[in-house]
């Protein structure tokens, strides 16, 4: 069985993952909470997920400026789904 390439975490596991790179609760919309870095990155998370799929993790951590592999070995948690 092959592992996806971006596996699926918890909108909980993703704002760990954003607050572990600096990123800071900037708004909330509705089921949307929204994250933004210094450097003027902001990433809109979906809090009615129960879990984000390939298309939503693939946005979020473009929208955070991040590569890959930094986005998912911001915590231990996450880097044990790589």
């Amino acid at each position: 069985m092959s592992k996806k390439k971006y596996p699926r975490l918890t909108p909980k596991e993703v704002i760990d993952n954003l607050i572990a790179l600096g990123f800071l609760f900037a708004r909330q919309k509705g089921a949307h909470k929204y994250y933004k870095d210094q450097t003027g990155h902001l990433v809109n998370v979906p809090m009615n997920w129960d879990l984000i799929d390939d298309t939503g993790m693939k946005s979020i951590i473009k929208n955070s400026g991040k590569t890959r592999k930094e986005f998912y070995e911001a915590t231990k948690t996450s880097a044990k789904k790589l």
